[in-house]
């Protein structure tokens, strides 16, 4: 009897240690098998060609880790390599829709991504005719515009001073200009140089886009744009009966009574 006793003790003994055990390694395998999805999951990849002293250092790693865009194959970005159109739509449609599943193409891969932009009258018939050649600057602003009006559903942005801040202004396509203002008011998009020169025919590469699209997505992440100070008229006293005074703008208003005023003189 005692035997028995004896071997029924040295089972549940077995049996704790075996449980105790267990308790212990689940956990660290758990880890393991974390570590290994983390190592495999590309938006935890670091790239040798993405810098922490890059400029668009930080809008990459964002992008990256919203799942928008990926490294290529042999562990690089490429952030000055062109950037196609299908692949700016791709990123741009993708992060705006997140918890859709676009599925794999027929044909050519982006199909599903221009779809949803033909849904959400992001790219219209015949605007994008060729997908695999660079997109330009004018392309990327109008995208992004109405990926924010149509999908994100943010407003517009006052675009007064838009032209005295765009060195280019006059030379806009007016098809594209709309788009321009709000792009640049809003801080998606920065000149090409200190003169503000929009350069809308330039292509972009996968560092600007990024950049951009990174913008679009987390109004945290723009470029602050400082509105163009007002013309002032410098003061008058001697002509005190026009009402000017000397923080005054110069306004359609003031333009007149300075023409009534220098034609009755």
């Amino acid at each position: 009897m005692k035997g028995v006793i004896i071997m029924k003790k040295k089972g549940l003994t077995v049996l704790l240690v075996l449980a105790l055990m267990f308790a212990l390694i689940m956990p660290v395998q758990a880890s393991v098998l974390d570590g290994i999805k983390d190592f495999f999951n590309p938006k935890n990849i670091s790239f040798p060609d993405v810098k922490k002293s890059n400029w668009f250092y930080d809008d990459v790693t964002y992008l990256v880790s919203k799942g928008g865009i990926n490294g290529y194959p042999d562990g690089t970005f490429g952030p000055s390599n062109k950037i196609t159109r299908a692949e700016f739509v791709k990123i741009a449609i993708s992060v705006a829709n997140p918890n859709k599943d676009f599925g794999e193409g027929e044909g050519h891969w982006a199909t599903p991504y221009f779809d949803e932009a033909d849904n959400q009258k992001v790219v219209l018939e015949g605007e994008l005719p060729d997908w695999n050649e660079p997109i330009t600057r004018y392309e990327m602003a109008r995208v992004m515009v109405r990926v924010l009006n149509n999908i994100i559903g943010e407003t517009e942005t006052a675009t007064t001073g838009a032209s005295k801040l765009i060195a280019d202004y006059n030379e806009i396509n007016s098809d594209y200009k709309p788009y321009v203002e709000q792009a640049y008011m809003k801080g998606l998009i920065t000149g090409m140089d200190t003169k503000g020169t929009f350069a809308g025919d330039r292509t972009g590469t996968r560092a600007e886009a990024s950049t951009m699209i990174s913008r679009m997505l987390e109004p945290n992440n723009r470029v602050k744009v400082e509105q163009p100070k007002a013309t002032r008229y410098p003061v008058l006293d001697q002509y005190e009966e026009t009402g000017i005074t000397k923080d005054e703008q110069l306004t359609p208003e003031v333009l007149g009574a300075l023409i009534a005023l220098y034609e009755h003189k």
